[in-house]
């Protein structure tokens, strides 16, 4: 074991800035559609779909890209804490078995 090398076998990918771009814009593009998803995912699959790019990055690669953008998902905290009132059945019940 001593003889094996300790190398990464996995190279880090570094993608182009225009490729960040790409999917930055056409994250704005679906934006504006009435209907249809904007997700990471449906980006990805956008991006294979119309070949927009070459080496089309990993969803969790978009999801970061993203969220550095400001697509994070605000909208959902800043929604308002839904209440859900507790039952209250009065006495307890037990099942005799």
């Amino acid at each position: 074991m001593q003889g094996l090398s300790k190398t990464p076998n996995h190279l880090n990918r570094r993608y182009d800035i225009s490729i960040r771009q790409t999917v930055i814009r056409v994250r704005r593009r679906m934006e504006k559609e009435s209907v249809g998803l904007c997700g990471a995912r449906s980006l990805f699959f956008e991006l294979k779909r119309k070949r927009l790019v070459k080496g089309v990055p990993s969803i969790s690669t978009i999801k970061r890209w993203l969220k550095e953008a400001g697509f994070g998902s605000s909208e959902i905290q800043s929604q308002k804490k839904v209440y859900y009132p507790r039952l209250d059945f009065g006495e307890e019940i037990f099942i005799a078995s």
